[in-house]
């Protein structure tokens, strides 16, 4: 697999140090098993929670649920749906499935009305008890367990590592056919060259867009979580090593995912805010302090 991030002109120690970060800090879920994650989660302790953001996702958060669902008891401890007011059943399918539902805005309702999936996130923070905390979206249209358990295996595996990225392929729906790949533009055009510019040190997240991560309640509790479509890029940034928080970071490759392809002026929305995110605005009015401990 080509290491990502490369500039068009790499400084020759640069790119030697990317390529060692990324073969020691790159996971896939084929080379791993469930069995000895499950056993790293008994031998320490380590209880895991699982959030399910949605909002008006009734086709997919059965699937996405009963995939955490599968898990519970044997890696995850908890799985929490926090619904953003949908008003097509999703609330009534993840209960059915067997998941805790939260309505976002009644969760810490002194701070208002929930502004989105990252203040969903956030507040999420509130009603979990985990020691690690497994964020996954929820329109994915073909769930497997490995979602999760992916993106837990390597903090489970390695204590030095303190967060993980999930990254997959992106098929794309073509004049009526699926290619197996060409989805996350986004990334690929705006997300990753931003961020190879600004803050090479990100360079090796294949992936700095999406919505499966992970990471310990200790450091997500200390860090800003963002409104709008840019949410991720902006939680990654200030996840950078000291002066920042997080000092070590890793990939975990969950193989492929489908999701609902967005129309390009749509995009242009997404390449918008995650410019706006880069440049430090519409950071949520309360999370100027982040969440030391919930109580």
């Amino acid at each position: 697999m080509p290491v990502p991030g490369e500039r068009s002109e790499p400084d020759g120690g640069d790119r030697l140090a990317l390529t060692d970060w990324f073969a020691r800090r790159t996971f896939s879920t084929d080379d791993l098993d469930l069995d000895r994650v499950v056993a790293a989660r008994h031998a320490t302790g380590t209880t895991v929670s699982l959030v399910l953001p949605a909002r008006n996702e009734a086709m997919t958060i059965g699937g996405v649920a009963e995939a955490g669902m599968r898990l519970k008891g044997r890696l995850v401890d908890e799985v929490v749906v926090l619904d953003g007011a949908s008003t097509d059943g999703t609330v009534r399918i993840a209960a059915e499935a067997g998941a805790t539902v939260h309505d976002d805005s009644a969760i810490l309702a002194d701070f208002g009305h929930a502004r989105g999936k990252g203040d969903a996130l956030w507040r999420a923070l509130r009603v979990t008890t985990g020691d690690v905390v497994a964020y996954v979206d929820t329109d994915i249209r073909n769930p497997d367990p490995r979602f999760v358990w992916g993106i837990v295996a390597p903090l489970l595996l390695d204590d030095g590592i303190d967060f993980v990225k999930a990254f997959y392929d992106r098929p794309i729906d073509v004049g009526g056919g699926l290619q197996p790949s060409g989805g996350g533009r986004v990334t690929e055009l705006m997300a990753r060259p931003l961020l190879n510019l600004f803050w090479p040190s990100l360079a090796g997240l294949v992936q700095p867009l999406s919505g499966g991560y992970a990471g310990p309640r200790t450091l997500l509790e200390r860090v800003p979580f963002f409104t709008g479509y840019g949410g991720e890029i902006g939680l990654l940034i200030h996840l950078l090593p000291p002066p920042r928080q997080a000092t070590v970071k890793a990939n975990a490759r969950v193989n492929q995912i489908h999701r609902r392809d967005h129309k390009l002026v749509h995009r242009t929305v997404l390449c918008d805010r995650i410019q706006r995110q880069h440049n430090g605005y519409n950071r949520i009015q309360h999370n100027h302090h982040p969440l030391h401990k919930p109580q």
